[in-house]
């Protein structure tokens, strides 16, 4: 693939490259050890896949807090079906394009509501991905040689957040080692919260039932079908849809560390996550 540079202003004064740069730097001071002792940061990542606000392509955005500093090498993965791309963050924004125009690739620094956050931000030509197949998109969070993180679908981020042994486990391994690995664990932690919870009558087969759901961990996409996470149905997710809210309800009203990203506001032009204001 081609690299193109992003233009970036100059202007007197602190700009706001300037501005976010240092909240990422200031955010490691306290997150760091956080990461090196194998523990999830207050915020987690988000996965989201949509459609292009004015065209058929397929976005996929992974929004990351910013805690990591540059002595850190920080590489993000996103993988879609069997392709992958991958992403090097810490630098200035920039985008990738593919030789033929179908894909492109950017990544760089923003801000999601209040938070300083690295994003990485995949369009894909609607002609890149078959309409009646069914993806399977997950991304990796890499830091130095040891750290790894996974990100997938919301519910099995919070069940992994609620639960260190799970979380160890989890970012270990891939979804092609989910259901064998995964299963009974998840199936536990769903029954004793359901159980706790009044969420069902039956809170074993309710918990089953949702394991097989979600697992293997990752966000389905049928480009051809409806789109949306939902009680409904869940293909692809929109940044602008109430996670949290459902996430609560299949897994019991409680003190679950999932935060609402409605603060997202897209953008009508590439990379639809980030504003043009944000890279100037």
């Amino acid at each position: 693939m081609a690299l193109t540079a992003c233009k970036e202003s100059v202007r007197v004064g602190v700009s706001r490259r300037a501005l976010l740069r240092s909240g990422t730097a200031m955010a490691a001071m306290g997150l760091l050890r956080g990461w090196a002792f194998g523990f999830d940061p207050p915020a987690s990542a988000d996965l989201y896949v949509f459609r292009a606000p004015n065209s058929a392509n397929t976005v996929i955005g992974l929004s990351i807090p910013a805690d990591h500093s540059p002595i850190v090498p920080t590489n993000a993965r996103i993988h879609v079906g069997r392709t992958t791309w991958s992403a090097d963050l810490g630098s200035s924004p920039r985008t990738r394009l593919s030789s033929d125009g179908r894909a492109r690739l950017f990544t760089g620094s923003g801000m999601s509501g209040a938070r300083f956050v690295e994003t990485v931000v995949l369009e894909l030509d609607a002609r890149e991905l078959a309409p009646t197949t069914t993806f399977a998109i997950w991304a990796e969070i890499l830091r130095g040689d040891m750290l790894r993180r996974r990100v997938g679908n919301p519910i099995m981020a919070a069940l992994v957040r609620c639960d260190q042994e799970l979380g160890r486990i989890y970012h270990r391994i891939s979804p092609s080692d989910d259901r064998a690995v995964l299963t009974p664990g998840v199936t536990r932690i769903i029954a004793a919260r359901a159980k706790r919870y009044g969420i069902a009558t039956n809170p074993v087969a309710y918990a089953e039932r949702l394991a097989d759901a979600i697992l293997p961990d990752s966000i389905r996409f049928q480009p051809g079908s409806p789109l949306g996470f939902s009680y409904a149905g869940q293909n692809g997710r929109h940044p602008a849809e109430r996670t949290a809210e459902i996430v609560r309800t299949l897994l019991g009203v409680s003190q679950i560390p999932v935060v609402n990203r409605q603060e997202t506001i897209l953008s009508e032009r590439f990379p639809y996550l980030i504003s043009s204001m944000e890279l100037t």
